[in-house]
Formats: structure tokens, sequence, C-alpha cells
């Protein structure tokens, strides 16, 4: 299991809180169920209690890594298909609209 840890930056500090012990969930972060203005959940870090413990999301380092090896998806200059050789026969969203009545 993950500890617990916090970093300090320029302008908050972040905490990653880890329960000891595995069972229901925490109705409040604090004891007292008094709402603090400089207090606020960051939800895109945000796990559910029966999320997989497996970081598979689009946050995950490994997920770039991943794109990238997934050849012909990627998004840099110069690396747009060439579309030259594309059937040109005519199809039938290319028809014109019948006029409205």
């Amino acid at each position: 299991m993950e500890e617990s840890k916090h970093f300090v930056r320029d302008r908050v500090v972040e905490f990653f809180l880890t329960k000891k012990e595995v069972g229901p969930y925490w109705p409040h972060l604090l004891k007292e169920k008094v709402k603090y203005h400089w207090l606020k959940v960051d939800f895109h870090h945000w796990r559910d209690e029966d999320d997989s413990d497996d970081d598979m999301g689009m946050d995950n380092p490994s997920f770039e890594e991943m794109m990238r090896n997934m050849g012909g998806l990627s998004t840099g200059a110069g690396d747009a298909p060439d579309l030259k050789d594309l059937d040109e026969d005519e199809d039938s969203d290319d028809e014109d609209m019948p006029d409205l009545e």
C-alpha cells in the first residue's frame, strides 16, 4: 500500500492521503463538518474506493509512450497521411439536396 505524502508548491500544498486500513469511505476529510474556504479537493487526482490500483489513466507518464508506439497515430508536423491515393468516386453525400417545399 502506498504511503501518504505531501508536496509544497509555490501557491499550494498538496497532500496525497492513503487510509491506514481498507474499509468504508471517509464521509469527511476532517472531523469537523465545517467547510473551509482554503481547503479544496483536486478531483483530477481523485480515486474512488472501487477504482483499480493500476494507473492506466491519461495522466500516466506511460500513456504518452504508449501513444507514440501506436504507429501512424502521431500528431507531429509532417506526419499527416497522404490522401492522394483515396478513391475519387462520387458518393451519395455529394448529390444536391432536394428543395424544401
